[in-house]
């Protein structure tokens, strides 16, 4: 008797224990992916939230406490990819301080030849963090979120905006485009590249009249602008003109704070800008 009730009780708790997995991973596969664009001032960092979690540059130089918060706070415990678009310190700034306090299973590199390349490659190297090339036609392609890198198709020796790894690719089904700093230069070579219109687009170069061209607006025809600025060097006045003209809903850190994007219909998406503490 004792035997039998034994049994009955540790199938109980064994039930209880697989119910529990189940409605977790039920809970996890309910959430939709979201993207986060945070308030880092003239640089950029990007978190793209859901089952892998993958932050698109990570600030400047002293955005490490800022950024950490910010992942604590919307419950990120660890970051399957880092991708830095290009070696200006406004986008790989707080990389090694975000490594060194979280748990970062791969950080992606631009494979261009650059002396700041080699610098946080060893450093990576030396934290036994995996360290991978990001190159033009790389791929993420999970249910959530399917991403490519269509840019930059050649090196340019002379503008290192212009090497910016350029993500095309869906996010719960909503069409983005994130520019990196691509300058006019680099965005006329999308005429070289396989691209489609785009519901959310990146705005490359924090808004300034080096980057947005006509010509790139009119391939992309997007339907929501997402500015990373501090509102006194960018954005400039002609690129929100542009944007405007197109009936394109403009959202600028400098003005709303960290941008959240969740939802899966870009025309009924919920866009909610939120102040984050520093």
């Amino acid at each position: 008797m004792k035997i039998k009730k034994l049994f009955v009780i540790t199938f109980i708790f064994s039930l209880m224990f697989l119910l529990s997995i189940s409605s977790n991973v039920l809970a996890r596969d309910a959430q939709s992916t979201e993207v986060h664009i945070l308030d880092t001032g003239q640089s950029d960092c990007i978190l793209i939230k859901g089952r892998e979690n993958i932050l698109i540059d990570t600030g400047a130089i002293g955005l490490g406490n800022y950024i950490m918060n910010y992942l604590k706070q919307n419950n990120v415990e660890d970051i399957d990819y880092i991708i830095i678009t290009h070696y200006h310190d406004d986008h790989y700034g707080s990389l090694i301080d975000i490594c060194d306090r979280m748990e970062v299973k791969n950080v992606l590199l631009p494979m261009h030849k650059n002396k700041n390349r080699d610098i946080l490659y060893k450093e990576l190297f030396n934290k036994n963090i995996k360290v991978k090339f990001i190159y033009n036609n790389w791929e993420l392609n999970n249910e959530e979120i399917k991403l490519k890198a269509i840019l930059p198709i050649k090196v340019d020796e002379k503008i290192e905006n212009n090497n910016s790894i350029v993500l095309q690719g869906t996010i719960e089904g909503i069409n983005y485009m994130f520019m990196g700093d691509a300058e006019k230069e680099e965005e006329r070579t999308l005429k070289e590249v396989e691209i489609k219109p785009c519901d959310i687009l990146k705005i490359g170069h924090h808004g300034l009249d080096t980057s947005t061209s006509r010509y790139l607006l009119k391939l992309l025809k997007p339907k929501i602008a997402l500015i990373t600025c501090d509102g006194k060097e960018s954005p400039d006045s002609r690129v929100i003109k542009n944007l405007e003209r197109l009936n394109c809903k403009v959202y600028r850190t400098d003005k709303q704070g960290a941008i959240i994007i969740r939802g899966r219909d870009y025309k009924n998406i919920e866009i909610k800008a939120e102040n984050m503490l520093e």
